[in-house]
């Protein structure tokens, strides 16, 4: 992967190597320069290589970090740290604290990239226990402090992952690049790339400052091992050196090297270059089953694809590929057998859970006796209920003689008792094709999984009689779910009204104007006709809330009305909350309180009033005055008019009360 990406610097983690096979390391990858840290115990260790072509100088290390400034002392001048956090939560502080402590030392453009072992949200952790919300903050924290910013990547999500031999797996973003801000500006082009690995539980991130990827290098000649296996190697060898070339022995020498070395490459890609083609292809597959375990919670496939050690090899990829191959002639063979319903499962109407277990089962990857016995996990295939079969997942849902009282009770299952089934896949295809109620069916067999783990651990569990009726409860319960809500009315506009003969509408409304720290009030007061008796803007200081401004805007309008000498009035506004408040005759307690009071004080000046609500649309005029306010000083008014830029509402209430 080095001879392939040509990076300038290398940064590793975890190496679990001593000097030597570090300066090892450093020979086969053809690099000119190493720092190391020491290693506290058989584990962990730091190193970076880099080329002679960059200058770089290692001012600090650590355990956990490895610090480095590039171009020192010259125009272009940068750092770069390579980090590694503490693999012990109870420790993860200290590393956050080191994190500070490095970004005092230097005020320049700062990279800072490696293995966190810790992940910022709760989105970059698949599988597994939920990662603590505080303990996810204290990273955080440490990566604002420091002014980075997460310079994202480019391919698979996660960074790391983990197969456990019962079939879960974890996959987690624990490694990033970090970056400050002047140093995205000196590079602001920069790509990261999750790189792919097949050997290590680490995926390598390949950090690109141009943005760039670099021209392919031209691969220098490399004799293989494997070669000698084949008589053809001796043969062309042989065949070069036999050949006799018209120059100095010197040069002869030289041209016959050059040639052989030719001659065997076009001789290698035509008898072993399908070597490295079928290696390709079964690394799809492991990104393939991958992809799957992520779905599914099962990860066999993920492990049928790798050795113990988890070093990915052809030979294991082959006896797989060889093995379901196996599975799909078997399955041919046998005529009346329907194609399997891969594509249907995805369509019914159930729970997720639901159809990613169905998924499961008819991929034979739920943890039945009889699979786990075969992956050499338990040693007894036989079912733990009847004590008499081998458990497989036909048996377990199905055809346990201990589930008889689960499914000879519904008419509807009857066929259990005179149809029999290869396995699974046949069964879910059979019904499908016959029309049953295969989301009932497949609620059950849900319901009778989940009893069967429960009683493993908590038993008795569920009563094998209930069964049927908890599967129908939940069945229903989410069908209720998933029926569409009735077709909303569309609600028909709202319109403002003129008030009855002699008597007066006062409209008031509210508008805020954050950026200024102020609030402006709108209001408008018209006859039985619609023509307007006054208007007025006003500028306030901002209220704490919305409904404190809406109040003393009903306030300034009741003022404002008693100065026009109007005694028969009803004040109308858009809060529906203010208005509830000022209807209720009982004591307000909300924290606008003592307007409501003041409101309803100044209401008894009036001979009759009343209070009415209005939605936004209808209340238009009294808003456009109050946003008119942050244009105005002093407290203007406008008698038997309105300002021109709220005419055309004013005139649109007068034509829809007509």
């Amino acid at each position: 992967m080095v001879r392939a990406k040509d990076p300038s610097v290398v940064f590793l983690a975890e190496t679990w190597a001593d000097e030597a096979r570090l300066k090892q390391v450093q020979r086969k990858i053809q690099f000119e320069n190493i720092f190391s840290t020491p290693r506290p115990n058989r584990g962990g260790g730091l190193v970076m290589f880099w080329r002679s072509s960059i200058d770089v100088s290692v001012v600090g290390s650590s355990m956990n970090y490895i610090d480095a400034i590039i171009n020192r002392n010259k125009e272009g001048e940068w750092r770069f740290t390579g980090f590694y956090g503490e693999p012990e939560t109870h420790k993860r502080s200290e590393s956050w604290e080191q994190l500070r402590r490095l970004e005092r030392k230097f005020q320049l453009p700062w990279l800072c990239a490696g293995d966190f072992n810790e992940l910022t949200r709760a989105d970059e952790k698949l599988g597994g226990n939920r990662r603590s919300h505080a303990q996810m903050q204290l990273f955080r924290d440490a990566i604002d402090e420091c002014g980075f910013i997460d310079l994202g990547y480019s391919g698979s999500k996660f960074t790391w992952r983990k197969h456990f031999a019962n079939g879960q797996s974890i996959w987690e973003r624990l490694d990033r690049a970090l970056c400050t801000n002047d140093w995205l500006q000196q590079f602001g082009a920069t790509k990261v790339f999750h790189l792919k690995s097949s050997t290590s539980d680490h995926i390598p991130i390949w950090i690109v400052p141009n943005g760039l990827d670099p021209p392919p290098l031209s691969r220098p000649f490399r004799f293989e091992e494997m070669w000698l296996s084949d008589k053809g190697c001796g043969r062309t060898v042989e065949a070069v050196w036999r050949d006799d070339f018209n120059c100095e022995a010197e040069v002869q020498v030289i041209r016959k090297i050059e040639k052989c070395g030719k001659d065997l490459t076009q001789w290698s890609r035509q008898h072993f270059g399908s070597v490295r083609r079928k290696l390709k292809e079964k690394k799809k597959q492991l990104e393939k089953a991958e992809l799957v375990a992520m779905h599914s919670g099962n990860n066999f496939q993920v492990r049928e694809l790798t050795k113990e050690s988890g070093i990915y090899s052809v030979k294991s990829g082959y006896y797989f590929l060889k093995s379901e191959i196996r599975t799909a002639t078997q399955a041919q063979a046998i005529t009346d057998q329907p194609k399997p319903p891969w594509n249907r499962i995805w369509k019914l109407s159930l729970p997720n859970k639901i159809k990613n277990f169905l998924w499961r089962a008819v991929h034979n990857a739920l943890p039945t006796n009889s699979e786990l016995t075969r992956r050499c996990i338990i040693n007894d295939p036989i079912c733990s209920f009847c004590s008499s079969q081998g458990e497989d997942v036909l048996h377990a849902l199905w055809s346990c003689p201990s589930l008889s009282q689960v499914w000879d009770g519904d008419p509807q299952w009857s066929f259990r008792q005179t149809s029999r089934y290869s396995d699974f896949a046949q069964l879910l295809s059979s019904v499908l094709d016959a029309a049953c109620n295969v989301e009932l069916l497949a609620t059950i067999m849900w319901t009778i999984w989940f009893r069967r783990n429960k009683t493993r651990f908590a038993p008795p569990g569920l009563p094998l009689d209930q069964i049927m009726q908890t599967a129908i409860d939940s069945f229903l319960e989410f069908q209720k779910a998933q029926t569409p809500a009735e077709p909303r009315i569309a609600r028909p506009r709202t319109r403002w009204f003129a008030p009855p003969n002699e008597s007066f509408k006062i409209n008031f409304d509210g508008a805020v104007f954050k950026d200024k720290d102020r609030a402006g009030i709108g209001v408008i007061i018209r006859d039985s006709r619609g023509l307007v008796m006054g208007s007025m803007s006003q500028v306030v200081p901002l209220p704490q809330t919305i409904v404190e401004l809406e109040a003393l805007a009903a306030l300034k309008a009741l003022e404002f009305a008693a100065d026009l000498g109007l005694f028969n009035v009803i004040l109308e506004g858009d809060s529906e909350i203010l208005i509830n408040a000022l209807m209720d005759n009982s004591l307000s307690l909300a924290s606008f309180g003592l307007l409501i009071q003041d409101i309803k004080a100044y209401a008894e000046f009036f001979q009759c009033i009343s209070f009415s609500h209005i939605r936004r649309e209808g209340n238009i005029v009294a808003h456009n005055l109050a946003r008119h306010a942050c244009h105005v000083t002093g407290f203007p008014v406008w008698m038997e008019d309105v300002p021109y830029h709220t005419l055309a509402a004013y005139q649109a209430d007068l034509h829809t009360d007509e």
